[in-house]
């Protein structure tokens, strides 16, 4: 059991001029605890025996569910309405399905119900009705398909006429000044999420810039051998297709050349070399009838041999058409240099051919930043669509930092290594946080959990799951994925890690009616 909270709200006037028996107000306004932690709140005023509705609320956490529910006051003998909402603690989404048993235990008595359809998803409700006054408590026990989990509400009292519990409801002080409304039924279709303030090792983080670059051995250039005209092989050459291992993509054709004419080279070349074999076999033939001497026969041979290297040296590389310019390896035509038509010279480059299943990335630091890189030990990195993954996600290391500083740009650079599952692009520009080791605990948050107004930031402290109060706090350095707070918040509080945006909307909007949306 995560956490466990109970809580007594009374929606208007009530009676405060007689006492329970079960406990003296202590006049002090702090809240009763009975074994768990116990909040209330009060809207008492005047004498009279005149009282509006009072709801009792629970909130229980499973590993797996969030249950808060609303109840009637328990009175021994009388029918008490209890609405159940059980979220996913996984997405924050309602209980689609599920058997859903409350069992009310006060002394020896035990009243249960077992629900197997909601009301509607998330939504579940239930009539009990106690038998016998004292210190009760109640069991949630969830039932799906992968099994049943169970969570207990705190300690509270039943008592024998309504009286009571509207008095003992009256001495809780639970209402906050200033806090926000914000239904289940709300929270449900909207991205939102509530946690637990929780402390991490967090060090220095370096917030910078870096560039994806192809990783060395995953891109090649495709160059000119020899001078000539470039020929495009199809009118499909653009920088992004997918191209496949041997894949002829150019020519380079010199046959309009006055000088360096590859083609009159690769003809001439296999001229002599079918010259040169002709002979070879020629001599061999009367080597091995003796009309010609050993030193000739070798000599052939040695002709041929030369001829015949220089010929499929050039056949792989050129045709009748020039040279054939092919690919490599499979991936994607990360490049092209040239314009069909164009003249080139022996080494200029043509193109570049690029698998991408490795990237680098090239982040740059300022000198001042220099003691701490000897301590980078991962990063966390967002794209300029808002994508953010860990340098773990990815397959990525730390490969090197700067020995020196760079001529260029006086910066210190830091080399990331991915594998390229994101998607990246060589060329595009990612933030980049770069973290280093520490042993250092402190509280952190989620970013999303932080609002910044004027350059002061809150967080939403949950009261109950339906109500939430604004608090500031003072955040310190962040790593893209979570912030560090210097002051504000305790371990072990809850607040709003997504959809706080949402949560301030309403607060703009005024505080909502508790009840709207619920059934009843």
């Amino acid at each position: 059991m995560k956490n466990i909270s109970i809580s007594l709200i009374i929606a208007g006037a009530l009676f405060t001029g007689c006492h329970t028996h079960d406990h003296e107000p202590d006049g002090s306004g702090s809240s009763h605890t009975h074994g768990n932690e116990i909040t209330g709140s009060s809207g008492a005023a005047g004498n009279g025996h005149e009282h509006e509705e009072v709801s009792m609320l629970f909130t229980s956490y499973t590993e797996s569910w969030e249950i808060f529910a609303e109840a009637e006051p328990f009175v021994t003998g009388k029918n008490s309405a209890v609405l159940v909402h059980v979220t996913s603690l996984h997405d924050f989404k309602p209980l689609e399905e599920a058997v859903v048993t409350l069992s009310l235990f006060c002394g020896e008595s035990v009243v249960n119900q077992e629900v197997e359809k909601p009301l509607r998803p998330g939504i579940y409700r239930f009539n009990l009705q106690p038998s016998e006054e004292g210190v009760a408590r109640i069991v949630f026990e969830i039932g799906t398909d992968a099994g049943t989990e169970n969570a207990e509400t705190g300690n509270f009292n039943i008592y024998l006429d309504e009286h009571r519990v509207t008095h003992e409801a009256a001495d809780m002080h639970q209402e906050v000044p200033g806090s926000v409304t914000f239904t289940k039924e709300q929270s449900w279709i909207i991205g939102f999420a509530t946690g637990q303030v929780e402390r991490q090792s967090f060090g220095p983080v370096i917030k910078t810039v870096g560039v994806v670059q192809p990783a060395q051995g995953d891109e090649v250039m495709l160059t000119a051998h020899a001078n000539g005209i470039v020929a495009f092989t199809g009118s499909e050459l653009y920088e992004g297709i997918t191209v496949q291992s041997g894949q002829h993509l150019f020519d380079v054709a010199g046959g309009s050349l006055a000088e360096g004419n590859t083609v009159l080279r690769y003809r001439e070349a296999r001229n002599n070399y079918e010259r040169a074999r002709a002979d070879h076999e020629r001599i061999s033939k009367l080597a091995a009838e003796r009309i010609v001497s050993e030193k000739e026969l070798l000599q052939a041979a040695n002709e041929y041999n030369n001829a015949r290297a220089v010929y499929e040296t050039l056949q792989a590389n050129f045709s009748e058409s020039g040279q054939k310019i092919i690919s490599p390896f499979g991936g994607y035509l990360s490049g092209i240099y040239v314009s069909n038509g164009q003249y080139v010279e022996s080494g200029q480059p043509l193109a570049a051919i690029s698998r991408s299943r490795s990237m680098i990335i090239r982040a740059e630091l300022q000198q001042r930043h220099s003691h701490l890189l000897n301590s980078i030990q991962s990063a966390n990195i967002i794209t300029g669509s808002g994508k953010a993954f860990t340098l773990e996600e990815v397959g990525g290391s730390v490969i090197s930092h700067a020995r020196s500083v760079s001529d260029r740009s006086h910066m210190l650079p830091v080399h990331l290594q991915i594998d390229n599952n994101a998607g990246l692009i060589p060329g595009t520009l990612l933030d980049i946080y770069l973290k280093t080791q520490t042993g250092e605990s402190v509280i952190v948050v989620p970013v999303t959990s932080l609002i910044e107004e004027q350059g002061n930031f809150f967080v939403y402290v949950q009261i109950h799951p339906e109500s939430f109060l604004k608090r500031q706090v003072q955040a310190g350095s962040s790593d893209g994925f979570y912030t560090e707070i210097v002051g504000g918040l305790a371990e072990g509080e809850r607040i709003v890690t997504r959809g706080a945006i949402m949560v301030k909307a309403a607060t703009a909007a005024g505080n909502i009616d508790p009840h709207s949306g619920h059934v009843h």
